[in-house]
């Protein structure tokens, strides 16, 4: 996550210094809101790789892979998608990382409760990061979490996150 940081110890622009890999053949990471949505994107200290679209989603602190497909309402805070990995409408990621081939169903909430996420075979680092391994494949209504209203403590602190973005930093559908 250091890359994400505005003075980072590893400069990925560096002439002097050419990152090679594996780089494949696709067009530019795609931002759009669907018409009837009519919801904001929102990106923050990102990088979003070729081949990714975010639709209608918030992106803060966190790096989005190749190919991945980050779906309207979705939220990745902190987080890592590498990839091939599809984020459903209406998902949670909270400091979690997603291997690739992965796709998360629509409602899950991920990073919030260690028991859960162990529960479900992840693996939680000492620090609290959520790891979901390769190609990990969901039981239907696994991570459906049946009470996504929000409790008091998560809408203010979407508040305090929108409130906290730059007016230059949304996108606005």
């Amino acid at each position: 996550m250091d890359v994400l940081q505005q003075v980072s110890p590893l400069k990925l622009d560096d002439p002097d210094w050419p990152i090679r890999s594996y780089h494949p053949n696709l067009p530019p990471a795609r931002f759009y809101c669907e018409e009837a949505t009519r919801r904001d994107i929102r990106v923050r200290n990102a990088i979003v790789c070729d081949g990714s679209t975010v639709a209608a989603a918030d992106v803060l602190d966190s790096i989005v892979g190749f190919e991945c497909d980050v779906r309207t309402g979705a939220v990745l805070d902190r987080s890592i998608l590498l990839g091939n990995v599809t984020v459903g409408c209406d998902v949670q990621l909270r400091r979690t990382i997603v291997d690739k081939n992965t796709s998360i169903p629509a409602g899950s909430k991920i990073g919030f409760d260690t028991q859960v996420d162990r529960a479900a075979g992840f693996t939680v680092t000492e620090q609290g990061i959520t790891v979901v391994p390769r190609g990990y494949r969901f039981d239907p209504g696994q991570r459906r979490d049946a009470s996504l209203q929000k409790t008091p403590l998560q809408e203010a602190t979407t508040k305090e996150m929108s409130n906290a973005l730059p007016e230059s930093l949304v996108i606005q559908g």
